[in-house]
């Protein structure tokens, strides 16, 4: 349990501090777009995703809601967990997703730690995951529903898994956990949908579903046939803690 006032102010000043000297820390390197198909882009993940042996690793809107990460004291934990993501990403030459807003991408740079090969984003929409293609907002008439909205994500991550990706550790913001009834319609569609993938089976198997923006990119890959493992580096739930307790009939705090 964390202990509230003085314990919040010290955190947040301490997410401040880090997150500056992490701002000054940071350079510009190399961003491939793989919102809208260059092919640059494509050809450069292709190449990794091949040296990694399929493997990959995605972050989702990593520092979303900055002001609510530097007032909540989980958020330290977070920071770090994520800084070790990407370290160690790069330290095995796992190529890098990351899904952000558009417009914020060179900006991430200067946040995440130094990044020494190239950072492969998608550009989404402001507070979604959906890749902004012929969308710019959530309130857009076109893809107010979430069918549509998925389609869009699929075609990005059905995309990823043409070029090799097979397996996937995601991280990130706005990651949560929901309860499902074993009998329900949300149940049978995750299941038909995703059934046949190992890693569905820690949900399936717990009537657990992953929801949030971190949920939404997890479950899209999963559709797409790619595998999916939870980094430890996601917020507010904490990733495979949380999906263990909540398989037990524990509530989250």
């Amino acid at each position: 349990m964390f202990e509230q006032g003085s314990l919040i102010g010290a955190k947040a000043h301490e997410f401040k501090a880090r997150l500056s000297k992490e701002r000054s820390e940071g350079h510009e390197g190399l961003i491939y777009d793989l919102t809208r198909g260059d092919l640059a882009a494509h050809e450069a993940l292709g190449d990794q995703v091949a040296k990694a042996s399929g493997e990959a690793a995605v972050i989702v809107h990593p520092y979303y809601a900055a002001g609510w990460l530097s007032r909540h004291p989980i958020s330290a934990l977070y920071i770090d967990e994520l800084a070790d993501f990407v370290t160690q990403t790069q330290e095995k030459n796992v190529p890098l997703i990351c899904f952000e807003e558009e417009g914020k991408q060179k900006s991430l740079l200067k946040r995440l730690p130094r990044i020494k090969s190239p950072l492969f984003t998608i550009n989404t929409i402001a507070g979604d995951p959906t890749p902004a293609i012929g969308i710019s907002s959530i309130r857009d008439s076109a893809y107010r529903d979430d069918a549509s909205r998925e389609m869009l994500l699929d075609s990005r991550t059905s995309q990823m898994a043409r070029m090799g990706v097979k397996h996937v550790l995601i991280g990130g913001r706005y990651f949560f956990i929901d309860r499902i009834p074993h009998n329900s319609r949300a149940y049978a569609e995750f299941s038909d949908q995703v059934g046949h993938l190992v890693s569905s089976r820690q949900w399936l198997g717990s009537n657990l579903y992953p929801n949030g923006c971190v949920g939404a990119v997890l479950k899209s890959f999963l559709r797409s046939g790619v595998e999916v493992d939870v980094a430890s580096a996601t917020s507010p739930a904490r990733s495979l803690d949380d999906i263990a307790a909540l398989s037990q009939g524990e509530d989250l705090p």
